[in-house]
């Protein structure tokens, strides 16, 4: 009897230990109620916003950049959200949800949406490697982009698995997993979910010229690469931001295991 109970016991410690590190994964949720969450920094008093008017996917506020109406002869920027990521992980799981307003006037360059720095401090260079993900050609092409202080310089991954034509005022779920490559080596792996739809998967990035380990995440939507005429005030939405060391998936599914598509399917929401 007494060795049953000990088995039972056992089960019981190995099941609460599973369920603490399974918890312990996630290293930071912000459901932008409001701006005074520790960990993060804005680049102004005003900008980026807490919108509690739109509709967001889990109830509450959402943090909201702006876009004032006008003609610029370079980039725009609607605001920045920045959060210092916690320990040294080289493995990261980032999601969360984002909206365009409708009407928007897609950057005829592109369109930002999150930046991740490493940790370093600026080095030979003059600066960080760190890497970007945004939306071209109206809206239809999702390109991540890495810009590396050291050789090989700038490059860009685009979708090889699926696409996505974006539709305004929609939220999609967006997930990104990094993994940092050997330095000095391009095998760096990089996969990138839309509404849980496998869109994009490369096993030859190269995110780090230095041995750095990830230091800061970055809702920094900036409008261009260049500049061009935004019409009319518009905005963009994020909610609901995770950072994880482990598969996030879309909230309300159950992400499965398996991260490489059968075939090349469309999310097309075209307007």
């Amino acid at each position: 009897m007494m060795r049953r109970s000990n088995v039972f016991l056992s089960s019981i410690a190995a099941i609460c230990v599973w369920a603490g590190n399974a918890h312990a994964a996630v290293l930071e949720v912000n459901e932008w109620s409001s701006r005074t969450q520790p960990g993060w920094d804005y680049n102004t008093s005003t900008v980026p916003s807490i919108d509690n008017s739109t509709n967001t996917p889990s109830g509450g506020g959402a943090l909201r950049m702006t876009y004032p109406a006008g003609t610029y002869a370079t980039s725009r920027g609607g605001g920045r959200a920045e959060y210092t990521i916690p320990g040294q992980p080289t493995e990261l799981y980032m999601g969360h949800w984002i909206k365009w307003s409708s009407p928007f006037d897609w950057n005829p360059i592109g369109t930002k949406i999150d930046y991740l720095f490493m940790r370093d401090p600026a080095n030979a260079a003059g600066g960080r490697d760190n890497f970007l993900t945004m939306i071209q050609n109206n809206g239809t092409v999702l390109t991540f982009t890495q810009q590396l202080w050291n050789a090989p310089g700038t490059q860009n991954r685009y979708p090889n698995r699926g696409s996505v034509n974006i539709q305004k005022n929609r939220w999609y779920w967006l997930e990104i997993h990094a993994r940092l490559n050997t330095v000095g080596q391009a095998d760096g792996f990089l996969e990138i979910w839309v509404d849980d739809l496998l869109i994009m998967q490369h096993s030859d990035v190269t995110f780090r010229t230095t041995n750095a380990s990830w230091g800061q995440y970055q809702h920094s939507p900036e409008w261009g690469g260049g500049g061009g005429t935004i019409n009319q005030e518009q905005y963009i939405w994020f909610d609901h931001t995770v950072l994880s060391t482990t598969r996030i998936g879309r909230p309300g599914s159950t992400p499965s295991g398996d991260t490489t598509a059968p075939r090349s399917p469309t999310l097309n929401f075209a307007n």
